[in-house]
């Protein structure tokens, strides 16, 4: 401790590189997202857009933590523009766009089609049959 009773400063660590890898990879994994997000999501497309095989872009999803999460975060923003776009058909009057919503927002009010069973706690749900006989 210094004189005035204060712990003295320790230095700063240098930050950590998000990366452990070259820079070209870094840049393609990069590409990789961009055209994740511009194809909507089509891996396919998104590795032919950038020159590089299918088994890449996976194996960087199977040993990337940090590429899935930006894989998942460009996802998300796919599902927001999805909703955005149902719920301006739906502000300009659109009635399939409705119907849709309602069925699949709103099952707890009654917009089902058909009756969904599910046991307690989303356990399995068993069913006896039985076997009656007329006299």
């Amino acid at each position: 401790m210094s004189k005035k009773g204060k712990q003295p400063k320790k230095a700063r660590k240098k930050p950590v590189h998000r990366y452990k890898e070259p820079l070209a990879t870094r840049t393609k994994k990069k590409a990789a997202v961009k055209a994740f997000i511009s194809t909507f999501g089509n891996i396919s497309q998104s590795c032919d857009k950038i020159g590089i095989d299918n088994s890449t872009f996976h194996r960087w999803v199977n040993d990337d933590p940090n590429f899935v999460e930006d894989l998942e975060v460009a996802t998300e923003r796919k599902k927001d523009f999805g909703e955005h776009c149902l719920m301006k058909k739906m502000a300009e009057g659109c009635t399939t766009s409705t119907i849709f919503f309602n069925k699949t927002q709103n099952k707890d009010r009654g917009y089902v089609e058909r009756q969904e069973v599910a046991g307690v706690k989303d356990q399995p749900v068993n069913i006896d049959f039985v076997k009656t006989y007329k006299k």
